[in-house]
């Protein structure tokens, strides 16, 4: 495995001023997937936005992982929600015309 795939767990700790505990606890929850890279505990790169987002929802809405967890699944929702009336609404826009 390429290393330049990952970031470690320590980087994003000194990054968002939070312990390893988090991410484990993250981990856990089954937010981001923490996997041991050279003996160093990392993230694929590709989720760092992801871990942003709930760095964000735990620092500045101190929302505990599991409360983070029913946000994203919340967010989702809604996302598919807005995708499928997007899609209805433009059928029936073709039944108007």
């Amino acid at each position: 495995m390429s290393t330049t795939e990952y970031i470690t767990v320590t980087h994003l700790c000194s990054q968002y001023k939070v312990t390893s505990q988090l991410f484990q606890q993250l981990h856990e929850t089954g937010l981001i997937q923490v996997i041991t890279v050279e003996e160093e505990p990392c993230v694929h790169i590709e989720t760092v936005h992801q871990v942003d987002k709930i760095m964000r929802l735990h620092q500045d809405l101190n929302v505990n992982p599991e409360g983070i967890d029913i946000i994203l699944n919340l967010l989702e929702k809604i996302d598919t929600l807005q995708t499928e009336m997007n899609s209805l609404e433009r059928k029936l826009r073709l039944y108007k015309e």
